[in-house]
């Protein structure tokens, strides 16, 4: 019997599956000894397309991928005789170490099975903080999902439906803010589209004014929900330079795309930079705020650079900047100017020390590096990927010694994600790591056949937290554990240092496969690979 190790105020996810008669009923117990609390959740099925762009609304390329960590279980056994459940096992901080077995029994047509969990209690607290986090957030879609009025955004309703959204988000780690400071800085690429934040107007003379409720609102409440990390604003580049504000002389919105560096460009994010450095420094919020770019060509981002070091608060002070790329051959030195970078995850070479030796030379300088994957990457964090590939991509990071993980989306989601999770861009379950709670009137199995258009928008979501992919328990448990990890580097033993040194050291990024359908995905051996990873580097701990 494995056994797994656990430090105080950690959490273990144990996956368990059994092979049962299909349709029967069946019973389940769990045994856990005081001091530990284990929860139980079945593992439920969703609809999703099973490849990439292409014909994603084709039923017959769809399948049922086990995603949402349903606390209810099923009546009985599901009709492909699989009962997937999820054990989670906490350890308060008080814990007494020891040697600890968790049992978990299922009973079926007289039979009775039962899989023991040997945990090992150390005599280590789980340190806070030492890795960041960050999975952009999407409050409108909550919005749109549980039918708030576009009236009552940011009020005591669509604050109460966050509230759980940013409480698991905070608890797997999280604190970084994702914030809109133009329209739909992403240009639809989600079901929903991204308001803007910050509201825009221009007056009949040309100038404009910036109306910061929604902004100041979402912070505050990301603040009481214990987010105080960086505020992340997208951005002086939105995706085809759209931007859509107010025109008080027209009496109707507008929308106009000026080119980056353009002397139109310059004269309005200008205006808008000067108007925000002094809102935030009002706020004392200036020295968490990023200017946040995503993914845009190189001399696009060398003019918003340029931009914002020409704007400075009562300090003398610019804005940070924070930026995702896709590509190195962007070149060094631009690179090297962005105060919080994250890599793709295809980008990192698979040989050599040199990325290691830029993102140490960038530590010097105060300046952090992340790493991120998505569409197109392997390992991944998609509803048809292992859910371990999301803790192995976290323990990469580490491997490359960046200062943590980026990933979108928390929760993006498509029209009706307790349904079907297909979406016409990517892989299914991209855009979200969470799922809606069950709506009041529904079960969770007749949510499945059941079509949007026949019910109703719930009104009853406040107080009800979202529910966890199986990715987002491994993604949480991948950050404990690097935590866990650089804990040891600096305080542990040298026989424990040289250990997970030589582990991470010999990390290498299987290769996956392309299917059919455009879809990047495993291999019977990189499955292997990634299980074995993370085995041994569990078992460093």
């Amino acid at each position: 019997m494995q056994t797994e190790t656990l430090w105080r105020g950690d959490t273990i996810e144990l996956p368990a599956a059994f092979e049962l008669p299909p349709g029967e009923a069946f019973s389940v117990h769990v045994e856990a000894p005081d001091g530990l609390a284990a929860r139980l959740f079945w593992v439920r099925p969703v609809k999703a397309y099973i490849g990439r762009n292409g014909d994603w609304n084709n039923s017959a390329l769809k399948e049922y991928v086990p995603d949402i960590l349903w606390e209810s279980l099923p009546e009985s056994v599901p009709a492909d005789g699989l009962l997937r459940l999820w054990l989670r096992v906490a350890a308060p901080k008080n814990a007494v170490p020891g040697v600890h077995t968790v049992s978990l029994h299922i009973a079926c047509t007289g039979q009775t099975q039962i899989r023991n969990f040997q945990l090992r209690v150390v005599d280590l607290t789980l340190p806070e903080g030492g890795f960041s986090l960050e999975l952009w957030q999407y409050p409108y879609t909550a919005a749109r999902y549980y039918g708030v009025p576009a009236e009552e955004l940011f009020g005591q309703e669509h604050c109460g439906l966050l509230r759980g959204h940013l409480r698991l988000y905070n608890q797997a780690g999280g604190d970084i803010l994702t914030c809109t400071i133009c329209e739909d800085p992403w240009n639809s690429q989600t079901f929903d589209p991204y308001p803007s934040m910050v509201k825009w107007t221009r007056r009949a003379d040309g100038s404009f004014v910036f109306d910061y409720t929604h902004f100041d609102a979402w912070i505050n409440l990301a603040e009481d929900c214990g987010l105080t990390g960086a505020i992340k604003c997208f951005s002086l580049l939105p995706w085809g330079n759209r931007l859509r504000f107010w025109d008080e002389q027209s009496g109707k919105e507008l929308v106009i795309a000026p080119k980056p560096g353009s002397r139109e460009w310059r004269r309005i994010f200008g205006a808008f930079l000067a108007d925000f450095i002094a809102h935030l420094d009002a706020n004392g919020r200036f020295s968490r705020t990023y200017i946040a770019l995503d993914e845009r060509p190189a001399p696009a981002m060398r003019h918003a650079l340029r931009l914002v070091s020409r704007y400075v608060n009562a300090d003398g002070n610019p804005l940070k900047i924070s930026c995702a790329v896709n590509s190195l051959r962007r070149g060094r030195r631009l690179f090297a100017r962005f105060d919080d970078v994250s890599m793709e995850q295809k980008q990192v070479p698979r040989k050599g020390r040199s990325l290691r030796k830029i993102i140490t030379k960038r530590r010097e300088n105060g300046q952090l590096t992340t790493l991120y994957n998505c569409v197109g990457d392997y390992p991944g964090s998609f509803a048809r990927s292992l859910p371990e590939e999301s803790a192995w991509a976290v323990w990469y990071a580490l491997a490359q010694g960046m200062d943590g993980f980026l990933r979108w989306a928390l929760d993006a989601w498509v029209g009706d994600p307790l349904t079907d999770i297909s979406y016409k861009f990517w892989e299914s379950g991209d855009p979200f790591f969470i799922y809606p709670a069950a709506h009041a009137a529904d079960s969770p199995l007749s949510l499945r056949d059941s079509p949007p258009a026949e019910r109703a928008a719930p009104r009853s979501g406040v107080g009800s937290p979202p529910r966890e992919s199986p990715r987002f328990a491994m993604l949480s448990q991948g950050v404990r554990d690097v935590r866990k990890a650089r804990y040891l580097l600096e305080y542990g033993s040298a026989e424990t240092r040289d250990k997970l040194k030589e582990l991470l050291e010999n990390m290498r990024r299987p290769n996956g496969k392309i299917n059919a359908y455009g879809a990047k995905e495993g291999t019977e051996e990189s499955a292997k690979q990634v299980l074995a990873d993370l085995r041994s580097l569990r078992d460093a701990l």
